[in-house]
């Protein structure tokens, strides 16, 4: 198992752990998330992720998961989407990229 790396260390990487997304959700969001809330998002096709590496472990974009994130509360919290709707959201926005 790897060295567990600082804040400041995981502030400046490209690609971070569900983990340490989850770090991050609770100093830069108004909201944190816990991992199973960012497993569950993944899985339903709303947080990107990259898979790679013998364990394939997911590796999730820092600055572009934070953003999504703070989308995905937007929707829910401000606009009181169902989860449904967040999900045809972005598949809606996704396919337009």
């Amino acid at each position: 198992m790897g060295r567990k790396r600082t804040l400041e260390q995981i502030q400046e990487l490209d690609f971070i752990s569900i983990g340490e997304l989850a770090l991050l959700t609770e100093t830069e969001l108004s909201k944190p998330y816990r991992q199973s809330t960012l497993k569950f998002y993944s899985e339903l096709g709303i947080l990107p992720f990259e898979q790679s590496g013998e364990g394939l472990n997911r590796k999730f974009h820092r600055v572009n998961s934070l953003a999504r994130l703070d989308k995905i509360r937007e929707l829910i919290a401000e606009k009181h989407f169902s989860i449904e709707d967040v999900v045809t959201f972005f598949k809606k926005e996704d396919a337009k990229k």
